[in-house]
């Protein structure tokens, strides 16, 4: 037999995934049917079903690509024998460099065979092109390689899969405001009337200077099996008078257990604009990125008052999360 091989056709290159029961090696190598026969692979009616203990958490699914197709020699003759072979996952039609690669003593009959590429991982695939290379006993890897459709790709549906990809955002409204003191005596105490759709602050007291208002903002501490970044954080207000009521501070916490915090935001320009507008400040990046204790934030705003009558109106929040890294 010429040690030259062709493959006719590539079949089949879809991601699976098992729960429970493998296909077996005896499996593997199972040619497919010809054309116009239809395997049915549902469990018989006699099969015992497969069930979880009350308190066992189901089998996460593990990533296999089945692979099939049929292969000939130099000569035109479909191959019958058991071969090593090699596929290989590539990001390029040729060079390139290699995602992930599986050998297998492979089965064929009458020029079919099927396989599955089981040391592939669902991070080998972050939604770039890929190619696959089969290489039969000792011959060189076969060409071209066959180019892959956008299937594969549900891989990164799985559990613990990790997605990263734009940015995306969290909204808190004003009304999620609470003031710094309610106690009206205090000189830090304001008043903040929820009756519209946003909050609008005064200072509740004759007595002028800053008080502070803080708005906490939950976020996920793990999203998409990564740990996000909070790159930015948008704030939407309106001074009645941006002479007599203004923001001065804007801080924005991460709190790293009960009595720690980080500052990702800390900024003391002035915000005084008599109509609806917002201003982005960026987060220092030392601390921006959540983690397992990480991932309650606070903001704080402080709002200078030069009497109890003109109000800052905060319309609310637009907290930007990051997960390309």
């Amino acid at each position: 037999m010429k040690t030259e091989r062709v493959i006719i056709v590539v079949l089949l290159l879809i991601l699976a995934f098992s729960s429970g029961a493998q296909w077996s090696k005896a499996q593997e190598g199972t040619p497919p049917p010809p054309d116009g026969v239809q395997i049915d692979t549902e469990v018989t009616q006699d099969a015992p079903e497969q069930q979880l203990a009350p308190d066992e958490p189901e089998a996460v699914m593990t990533l296999s690509i089945p692979v099939q197709g049929r292969a000939t020699n130099a000569a035109g003759a479909p191959l019958n024998a058991v071969l090593n072979t090699k596929m290989t996952l590539y990001d390029a039609s040729s060079g390139g460099t290699v995602l992930c690669t599986d050998t297998d003593a492979v089965s064929y009959v009458n020029g079919f065979f099927s396989a599955y590429m089981n040391d592939c991982v669902a991070s080998d695939f972050d939604g770039q092109s890929a190619w696959l290379g089969i290489t039969i006993g000792a011959d060189p890897e076969m060409i071209p390689r066959q180019v892959i459709g956008v299937t594969p790709y549900a891989a990164a549906l799985h559990p613990g899969a990790e997605i990263r990809g734009a940015d995306s955002y969290v909204f808190v409204p004003g009304t999620a405001l609470a003031p710094n003191s309610t106690n009206p005596a205090d000189s830090d105490y304001v008043f903040i009337d929820l009756s519209g759709h946003a909050a609008r602050v005064s200072a509740g007291t004759a007595l002028s200077g800053q008080r502070n208002v803080r708005m906490p903002i939950i976020l996920p501490g793990r999203a998409y099996g990564v740990y996000p970044r909070i790159t930015a954080i948008k704030v939407y207000y309106l001074c009645e008078n941006g002479t007599n009521s203004y923001i001065t501070d804007t801080q924005l916490y991460k709190g790293t257990d009960a009595d720690t915090w980080d500052i990702l935001v800390n900024n003391t320009d002035n915000r005084t604009s008599n109509t609806a507008a917002s201003y982005t400040l960026n987060t220092v990046t030392t601390f921006y990125t959540l983690g397992l204790d990480s991932g309650f934030v606070t903001l704080r705003l402080g709002i200078f008052f030069l009497n109890d009558q003109d109000y800052v109106q905060i319309g609310g929040v637009r907290v930007v999360m990051d997960t390309n890294y």
